[in-house]
């Protein structure tokens, strides 16, 4: 594929039309090739050269002549899961690859269908068809076998070890076994999959093969920044190895060079968690006190408030009181946006400011963010009477997956639709993700990923907000 190597070696990699370009050059070479037109499309949908309802147009008026043709209905089949989210047309197309014969188009549709039946379907498949690692889209379910439904750490050792003969070791599968390695803490071997790891990030070459080989399109537009997000998690197995290992200043320098020129609420709180103990342990105080109050404060990360408690001693309420001012002080404020609510009307920030925002970004097909939704619902009728608190959801979807999510699951927040753009502004990475913007248009509260009690977070945030005199 011209255009897909074209996008993963040439950095920095942002042109996108460039991408869509080579991608139809090499069609008029290959009449019957349709690989990676989920990708072409996903890029015509980002740059608004296409909308949704286009793209479903083109697929559907495509889909009785292509299909019999397998590249066709593989990139139809992904274009519909992910990009379009349609699970009506999806569930249509997969219905052709049935008269068909199998080969690997087949099979990598079946595993995409799988992985909404769960994880333990997708390897059993994986280990009844003895499938061929080196397909990318079985590739990143192969090494999973391994680890379910019992880990067999020795199979997977000699897995990662064959494949470094072969010339390429994928870095999920090193990270993968060091996860389940650190809690056995197994340190020799470890130690063993973090040397394999630095090899990769620290050689060009490999690292470009891992590049190409990673989940499409990469979360970062920038190769250069994409090697640093590579580094910044070589880091943090670092930084975490030392501190279980005892050898407290390597794991200082390490956790380090990730929260360098970096503002608090800008790190995600795992690794600020670890820079916070870490620096306690390395009785830098003053550093340890600062990452643990944002973690609880900021973050909502209450674990930590023991913690906390026994690091400032006496007259804790006096001491907490006076950080919590000062980071206060410096949180960052929100630009005005516009999003276009599910009815149709606008939200406009401009409009609302003096009040409390709560932002949730999610999505229809995040299950964790489906989970959390009757606490959130909860949140909202606890603070109906209040005018002076507004909740807001922001998905990237367009109007009807959430119209038919609707149907299923009542969601009492505000909807907004094709919120992308403000995802990014608020350098969302993962589904689903919290905000608190107080009276002042300040960001007073951030979390990342679903937590136990998130509607008891925030609701005793919103009543700390209420509260003060603003």
């Amino acid at each position: 594929m011209l255009g897909f190597f074209y996008f993963n070696k040439d950095a920095p990699f942002e042109n996108l039309r460039k991408f869509s370009s080579l991608w139809l050059k090499e069609n008029e070479y290959y009449e019957d090739h349709y690989d990676f037109m989920d990708n072409k499309f996903y890029f015509a949908i980002q740059e608004g050269a296409e909308t949704p309802e286009e793209v479903r147009r083109e697929i559907e008026e495509k889909l009785e002549e292509e299909k019999e043709n397998p590249s066709f209905l593989h990139s139809a089949y992904l274009t519909a899961k992910w990009v379009l989210k349609d699970t009506v047309l999806a569930n249509k197309i997969f219905r052709y690859f049935e008269d068909l014969p199998e080969d690997n188009y087949k099979i990598s549709a079946y595993i995409t269908y799988l992985k909404d039946k769960g994880i333990d379907k997708v390897t059993s498949y994986l280990k009844e068809k003895k499938i061929d690692y080196f397909i990318k889209d079985f590739r990143y379910y192969a090494y999973l076998k391994f680890f379910y439904p019992v880990p067999e750490i020795h199979k997977a050792i000699e897995y990662i070890k064959e494949r470094k003969k072969e010339g390429f070791v994928w870095l999920p599968e090193i990270g993968s076994l060091i996860r389940i390695l650190f809690n056995r803490k197994e340190w020799d071997k470890v130690k063993m999959l973090i040397e394999m790891e630095k090899e990769i990030v620290n050689d060009p070459i490999k690292f470009r093969k891992h590049s190409a080989f990673s989940r499409f399109p990469p979360r970062t537009n920038n190769i250069l920044e994409a090697l640093k997000e590579m580094k910044n998690g070589l880091y943090s197995v670092l930084a975490g190895f030392y501190l279980r290992t005892n050898k407290l200043d390597s794991s200082y320098f390490y956790v380090k060079k990730i929260v360098e020129g970096k503002r608090f609420e800008e790190i995600d709180p795992g690794i600020l968690g670890l820079f916070a103990k870490s620096a306690w342990k390395n009785k830098k105080t003053e550093k340890a006190v600062k990452a643990y109050s944002y973690l609880v404060y900021y973050y909502g990360h209450t674990e930590y408030e023991d913690t906390l408690k026994s690091i400032l001693g006496k007259d804790y309420e006096e001491k907490i009181d006076k950080i919590k001012k000062e980071i206060m002080s410096k949180l960052k404020k929100v630009s005005d946006f516009e999003l276009t609510l599910i009815d149709g009307s606008k939200f406009k920030y401009e409009e609302n400011k003096g009040k409390i925002v709560v932002l949730n970004f999610w999505a229809t097909w995040c299950g964790p963010c489906k989970a959390e939704i009757p606490e959130l619902n909860e949140l909202v009728e606890k603070f109906k009477e209040s005018k002076d608190v507004i909740f807001l959801a922001i998905t990237d979807e367009d109007k009807e997956p959430v119209q038919n999510f609707l149907k299923k699951q009542k969601f009492l927040y505000k909807l907004a639709i094709n919120g992308r753009e403000l995802g990014r502004e608020f350098k969302v990475n993962a589904f689903p993700t919290h905000f608190i913007v107080d009276k002042k248009g300040r960001i007073v509260f951030k979390q990342i990923g679903y937590l136990k009690g998130t509607g008891e977070r925030l609701k005793d945030k919103i009543e700390e907000l209420l509260k003060i005199n603003q």
